[in-house]
């Protein structure tokens, strides 16, 4: 089961995002270290807006598709990383609205994940219909 997420005041499992066209801040870009740990990150990563995780945090998102430092992106969420051993899901963006496989997404997140027990859902693009817009 994955988690659950809250945006507008109301709450939904974080899979509704999939499919949605959604705006990140990204505030650890593609390039720069993390605050603690001290790795570089190796894809854009933010959190959307106005949208938070289940322990009350933003809810995270990796931006796929993009090789060069960004601080906005308006995009399409085309996956999600849920972890098994963690509250916080993660949702992944896309510039373009593309389907990528699971196996694709977990190769562009796996430097970040691979501490967690986690596995990747995607997005079909059949069923368009959003929380919001």
């Amino acid at each position: 089961m994955v988690n659950q997420v809250s945006f507008d005041g109301r709450r939904y499992p974080a899979t509704a995002w999939l499919g949605c066209r959604v705006q990140v801040i990204v505030d650890r870009p593609l390039g720069h270290p993390h605050p603690r740990l001290g790795f570089l990150y190796t894809l854009n990563y933010g959190h959307l807006v106005d949208a938070f995780s289940d322990d009350g945090s933003e809810l995270d998102a990796y931006v796929v598709g993009i090789d060069y430092p960004i601080g906005r992106i308006t995009g399409w969420c085309i996956g999600l990383i849920h972890r098994r051993n963690d509250r916080e899901d993660k949702l992944v963006v896309s510039a373009v609205r593309r389907a990528y496989s699971a196996a694709e997404i977990a190769a562009a997140v796996d430097h970040h994940e691979r501490f967690f027990d986690y596995r990747v859902l995607v997005v079909t693009f059949r069923d368009t219909d959003c929380i919001y817009g």
